[in-house]
């Protein structure tokens, strides 16, 4: 990686951009930033090519974070780009002609994901930035498993109890206000520790991504059992 190489780190309590594709015509291509920072702090300004200073939308404010989202358009050419802040990410939007798009899927494993040196857990996150400075990627497609999240059933008591309950148990059981709350601050902290680390970072910001979902986003096996 070089130019720009660590636009996202989390710069006093900062997460972001993360990129998202949100549609072209053409001529213009809809882009969305998402930025996530300390209740109260002040946001950086993020201008598109340069010039267009964008306001953002605040979307919520939950376990102490707010999280924002910057809407904006750049024209359809490969060499557009945005500004947050004091640094510079260039975006590939063309998007009317045969789109180069990176895909991944399944960024992690169940057991020990984050004990591992992030020079091997991102191993392929580093060649395909490598890939993009050769040949820009217009779209970054995730087909599920964006985190292993399954680390969930251990985010609160209430929940560990619950799992080992039996059936009859388990159907009489509620789902507290606490529980509900343990279960999203684990997701959007697990969410922002994996997106957060460099090799990642560095390619949400540069090209938009679309995303769906499967089961380990929320955990192993969901849907099916």
């Amino acid at each position: 990686m070089t130019e720009n190489q660590v636009c996202t780190p989390s710069r006093d309590g900062l997460f972001g951009p993360f990129l998202f594709a949100r549609g072209s015509d053409g001529t213009i291509t809809r882009l969305a930033a998402l930025i996530v920072a300390p209740e109260g702090a002040k946001v950086p300004e993020l201008r598109a090519m340069g010039r267009d200073l964008v306001t953002p939308e605040k979307l919520a404010t939950l376990f102490g974070r707010s999280y924002w989202r910057f809407d904006f358009d750049v024209p359809a050419i490969p060499d557009a780009n945005y500004s947050f802040g004091n640094e510079t990410c260039r975006v590939c939007a063309e998007m009317a002609s045969d789109l180069h798009i990176g895909f991944v899927s399944c960024n992690g494993q169940e057991d020990g994901d984050l004990d591992r040196p992030l020079e091997d857990r991102n191993a392929l996150w580093s060649d395909l930035a490598d890939q993009h400075e050769k040949r820009p990627f217009s779209l970054l497609l995730h087909g599920g498993d964006q985190i292993y999240a399954d680390g969930v059933w251990q985010c609160h008591a209430d929940i560990r109890a619950w799992k080992k309950a039996r059936r009859r148990q388990k159907l009489k059981t509620a789902f507290s206000d606490e529980m509900r709350d343990a279960v999203l601050k684990f997701y959007l902290d697990y969410y922002l520790t994996i997106y957060d680390q460099p090799q990642i970072s560095h390619m949400l910001a540069r090209v938009p991504s679309l995303m769906m979902w499967d089961d380990h986003d929320i955990f192993d096996g969901w849907g099916s059992h």
